[in-house]
């Protein structure tokens, strides 16, 4: 999550690789907003079927150099070697300002992943300068 602030608004950043925007909810709750989803396993594509008259081979006695010995039975279940997209909920929360009118003051987009929330500042929420007396 980035929160940049420019002369008229913050704007947070948010990416969120493979999501589209019916999968993620923002709320906000006492001056609280929250950005909350859900990230689901790829089942589109399942591992290749093993080739017909290809030999499987018993690796029980050898180390595979890509899995853990404790998660091989898992390997020999789902098939990947190696998973690094995540997968599961999340849920972020961040205070709001005083100034911000939940209702009229906060727009949300999303496109190719990156979910983009803006807050208008207000007059309030403006640097002023003092004159000295």
């Amino acid at each position: 999550m980035d929160i940049v602030s420019s002369d008229d608004a913050y704007t947070v950043t948010i990416e969120l690789p493979g999501l589209k925007k019916d999968d993620v909810e923002i709320s906000v709750h006492e001056r609280v907003l929250t950005v909350s989803g859900e990230f689901k396993p790829d089942t589109s594509a399942p591992p290749p079927p093993t080739p017909e008259g290809y030999p499987i081979e018993d690796t029980e006695d050898e180390e595979d150099p890509f899995i853990d010995i404790d998660n091989k039975e898992k390997k020999e279940k789902d098939g990947f070697i190696l998973k690094e997209r995540r997968v599961g909920k999340f849920k972020r929360s961040i205070d709001l300002p005083s100034w911000v009118d939940a209702e009229k003051g906060i727009k949300a987009s999303m496109a190719d992943g990156v979910l983009k929330i803006v807050f208008t500042k207000g007059p309030e929420s403006k640097a002023k300068k003092v004159d000295i007396l």
